[in-house]
């Protein structure tokens, strides 16, 4: 009996009290499985270029709810500042959108892979 009302106080505080991912953690939730779905060396190309733009859409819709949701702006925290500070990184489709570039290339040209980078790196073994 001492179960039961456990089990029932623990469900009505469940259901009393539910929890909700912001707007802003959906985003980047969706922005790191697009980022580990371009760097999967395991995919196939076909496979991988498929999931991606599937989550190219994901995100797009996930970034204009955080553009666009009033909460964020209203009170933002200082994981929502900074994101909004990293811009490029953090609004990955709008941002290579704006650029005209792909969103891998964006992400890559942003965290400083670029290819004459990357030309002009020695291999130094010890």
């Amino acid at each position: 009996m001492k179960n039961l009302i456990m089990l029932t106080l623990l469900l009505i505080s469940t259901f009393l009290n539910p929890s909700f991912a912001a707007s802003i953690d959906n985003m980047e939730r969706t922005r790191a499985m697009l980022i580990t779905t371009m760097l999967d060396p395991n995919l196939k190309a076909d496979t991988k270029q498929s999931r991606i733009n599937d989550l190219k859409l994901k995100l797009l819709d996930k970034e204009r709810m955080v553009i666009n949701d009033k909460k964020i702006i209203q009170n933002p925290n200082r994981h929502t500042i900074k994101a909004f500070e990293e811009f490029e990184l953090s609004f990955l489709v709008h941002a290579s959108i704006e650029k005209n570039l792909e969103i891998s290339s964006h992400w890559f040209n942003e965290i400083g892979l670029t290819t004459s980078n990357l030309e002009n790196t020695k291999l130094i073994t010890k």
